[in-house]
């Protein structure tokens, strides 16, 4: 097991990160370039996907950085300066997340460590996570994460997007009308941020339109929806996620050609992409913004050499979350409210210029700070969107020149993620995991009725071989959660199917099977005289038979040989 190599104290004089730990703890100081250095010897899929995601999960977020790309696994001591304290107690920031308290910050690797110590294993198992953060898992499986899967979206999301959906296309003129943006970025952040400060920059250095689609402005706009809000009542998401979309489909919206034969345009006039300001907001909204990546992907799919692809482009999703901590969020709030209210002051003497917009929530320290509350509240939303969509926060804590400087490099990052086009058609029709199993247990149900209407004989002499030779062999070994059947029995030699019916059967009964030939050469005879064996040659079928098994003294700390594989 390698051990923790300790980084030194923070450099003097450079932005720190880590401030504000909590209450009765003394604030440990953290800068980017500390953090920088550890990143790049830290293994993502352990520190990023697993202990960022699970002790999000516990407090509040404070993430401020980008953390551990992609690099060899090793783990590091976190050593930080710390202030006079009244407990001997520190609580650490990892990523942005709190969740561990050791007697001194340098023992926080040491900790780590000793309890995520795996047998070797790259990934740490929930009861690993469980030991180290001191609480039970949650409902998402931190295993899955690390293995890469990711959350289903919920059927209440999937209704309200097919509704919403239908209902703009055909506002919009019809699928044949749309003209689908080539680039979605969804820009999200804390409050006083610079989300709007860098807008205009994303807009140029993407080649997008000047303009960005702002939910507020959105909400603005929409007088049905300023209609509900001053009656104090909530929006519905389907009324958001409508003008969302709408939003979105109309940057490329075309007309229907007019008397004069105008079409829709050429391929070189296609919108380039457009940059969503403040979405999405809820794991609802997270939802949509998957489901609309999956819906565009399949209208580029269906429309690929069709001469219309060019319409329909692949869908590229681009994540930019800017993060600032709760005191420069609240100051940078404050001082907007002061620069609006003076500069209209300025307009109103003057008569030149426009009004800017005066927030509230600009002019009130409280209302601020609230704004900041629920910011943090909802990182949950972050974690799904992240389950999705592969991004790291933005430190915007800096200048407005270095925080345009890490979103280039954050969305440079993420289009290295994307297959390349000519990649991308040649393997894109093969079908996706998840349309191939969508009708594998119907299918499965047909098959077993055909059995038993077509091959009666068959399938009794299979049921039989699994009441009386098969299901001892998993009695056996229900401790182990996999048993082998190994059969040389003609039966399924001479009827090929039975072994489909052997599987079926299993299957529909909650285990999970696979099977394979196998040939084998078994000495028969031995010549004497001079040494040659003869051998025969024996063909078998293996069953691999995989089931849920039991849990003897609670959750594992290290897992199987089988887990592993």
């Amino acid at each position: 097991m390698r051990r923790p190599h300790s980084l030194g104290n923070p450099q003097a004089g450079q932005s720190k990160v880590f401030a504000d730990i909590g209450e009765g703890f003394a604030p440990l100081t953290w800068t980017i370039a500390d953090l920088n250095a550890t990143a790049k010897s830290l293994h993502s899929s352990i520190l990023n996907a697993s202990l960022v995601k699970r002790s999000l999960r516990q407090s509040p977020l404070q993430a401020p950085r980008s953390i551990a790309r992609s690099s060899p696994l090793h783990t590091h001591s976190l050593t930080a300066s710390s202030h006079s304290h009244s407990t001997n107690k520190h609580s650490l920031s990892v990523g942005g997340t709190r969740g561990f308290a050791t007697e001194s910050a340098a023992e926080v690797a040491d900790v780590l460590v000793e309890h995520l110590d795996t047998d070797g294993s790259d990934h740490p198992t929930d009861a690993d996570l469980d030991r180290a953060l001191g609480e039970p898992s949650s409902k998402a499986s931190v295993t899955d994460v690390v293995k890469g899967s990711t959350p289903k979206v919920s059927i209440e999301a999937t209704k309200l997007f097919n509704r919403v959906w239908n209902q703009v296309v055909i506002k919009m003129g019809g699928i044949e009308s749309l003209n689908i943006p080539k680039e979605i970025v969804w820009l999200n952040g804390a409050p006083g941020s610079g989300k709007g400060a860098n807008t205009p920059f994303i807009l140029q250095t993407r080649g997008f339109p000047t303009k960005a689609i702002s939910i507020s402005n959105l909400l603005q706009d929409d007088q049905a929806a300023q209609e509900i809000m001053k009656s104090g009542a909530l929006l519905s998401d389907s009324h958001v996620l409508e003008l969302v979309l709408e939003g979105i489909l109309r940057m490329g919206f075309v007309d229907s050609p007019d008397e004069e034969g105008d079409e829709i345009p050429d391929e070189d006039e296609i919108i380039a992409g457009v940059v969503v300001d403040g979405f999405p907001r809820t794991t609802m909204q997270v939802d949509f913004v998957k489901l609309l990546h999956d819906k565009l992907a399949d209208l580029h799919y269906q429309h690929m050499s069709t001469g219309q692809e060019h319409h329909f482009p692949r869908p590229i999703f681009r994540i930019a979350v800017l993060y600032v901590e709760e005191e420069e969020s609240v100051r940078r709030q404050l001082h907007r409210g002061r620069a609006a209210l003076a500069h209209n002051q300025r307009v109103k003497e003057s008569g030149l210029g426009d009004l800017a917009e005066v927030r509230e929530t600009d002019l009130d320290e409280r209302a601020a700070r609230r704004r900041y509350q629920i910011f943090r509240e909802h990182y949950d939303t972050l974690l799904r969107l992240k389950s999705f969509f592969p991004f790291h926060l933005i430190d915007a804590m800096g200048t407005l020149a270095q925080c345009r400087e890490q979103i280039a490099e954050e969305l440079q990052y993420q289009s290295g993620l994307e297959l390349g086009e000519d990649t991308f058609r040649a393997i894109c029709h093969l079908p996706l995991a998840k349309n191939l199993v969508k009708q594998a247990r119907q299918n499965m149900v047909t098959r077993l009725d055909a059995y038993m209407k077509h091959d009666l004989e068959t399938f009794k002499k299979v049921i039989d071989i699994i009441e009386h030779e098969v299901i001892p062999i998993v009695r056996k070994c229900a401790l182990a959660g996999v048993a082998l059947y190994n059969t040389e029995r003609p039966l399924f030699f001479q009827h090929p199917e039975a072994s489909e019916m052997l599987a079926d059967v299993l299957s529909e009964r909650g285990y999970y099977v696979t099977w394979q030939t196998r040939t084998r050469e078994i000495p028969v005879k031995v010549d004497l005289t001079t040494g040659g064996i003869t051998c025969e040659k024996r063909v078998s079928l293996q069953f691999r038979i995989k089931f849920d098994r039991p849990i003897i003294r609670g959750p594992t700390l290290y897992p199987s040989a089988d887990e592993k594989a």
